[in-house]
């Protein structure tokens, strides 16, 4: 429960989260569910140049205005991409998701550790903060790529190029350099993860041809097909529009792959 004022006037908020994040989602659900012609101070509760929550001051312009649609938001953005290159913001951008990737992987490791630790609450948050860190990062990603992800053909060409350069460059360098300054045990990780990163670019080339030649869900001879959701098999050369079993459609069909 949080108690937030406006000048003279106070409310009493209520949110499942704690701390700061639950100041920040009690407000937004506050903002939100309410309007302007039900509370005619709200408009001009800007002139107040702090709103307190629970004895704690923040400056009203993280708050106000309201923000009813984050796409439109980031639609006025995009407008401006092309202005964008080579600029300090796109440098910011870079270095936003960068650093909001990494905070999600970290958070993923540590609620792994606090789990084993027996901390499952904070597990918990650990988690939903590196789902919040996923998000933040997918703004920066679509800002640097003109306000979408890319088709899928252009993702493998792009996660093709990254993998190729990691194992032909990057860790190959970093193995040298390991090996000479005496890390041999960290030169070998860095050969071994260089030769993952290399069966990982062969798949992303592979899986790229097989869209371009239209293979995905049809072969020259018959293959064994199976249903991702039901598990429903069926053999011949194109998998169906629409599984038989259970109306998924053919997007869940793949090649049976058995390593059994």
């Amino acid at each position: 429960m949080f108690l937030l004022s406006f000048g003279d006037a106070s409310f009493l908020m209520f949110s499942v989260h704690s701390g700061a994040a639950g100041v920040l989602r009690a407000f937004h659900f506050f903002r939100e569910a309410l309007c302007a012609q039900c509370i005619p101070w709200l408009p001009q509760a800007k002139s107040h140049t702090k709103i307190t929550i629970n004895g704690n001051h923040f400056p009203y312009k993280i708050f106000y205005p309201p923000i009813t649609n984050m796409k439109a938001v980031l639609k006025r953005g995009y407008k401006k991409m092309a202005n964008l290159k080579g600029s300090k913001t796109e440098a910011n951008l870079e270095t936003a998701f960068a650093g909001e990737s990494q905070a999600r992987n970290k958070y993923t490791y540590y609620a792994s550790k606090a789990r084993k630790e027996g901390y499952n609450q904070i597990a918990d948050l650990f988690e939903e903060t590196a789902d919040n860190e996923k998000e933040h990062a997918k703004i920066w990603f679509k800002l640097l790529h003109g306000g979408s992800v890319p088709d899928t053909m252009q993702n493998l060409k792009d996660a093709a190029a990254g993998e190729n350069y990691e194992w032909t460059d990057m860790y190959a360098n970093f193995a040298k350099d390991a090996k000479t300054e005496g890390f041999d045990e960290i030169a070998g990780l860095f050969a071994m993860v260089g030769a993952i990163e290399k069966h990982h670019e062969e798949r992303y080339r592979k899986l790229l041809a097989n869209i371009d030649q239209a293979i995905v869900f049809s072969r020259d001879s018959d293959a064994i097909w199976q249903c991702a959701n039901c598990g429903h098999i069926i053999l011949g050369k194109d998998a169906p529009d629409v599984c038989p079993v259970c109306d998924h459609p053919k997007a869940y069909f793949r090649i049976e792959a058995r390593n059994y």
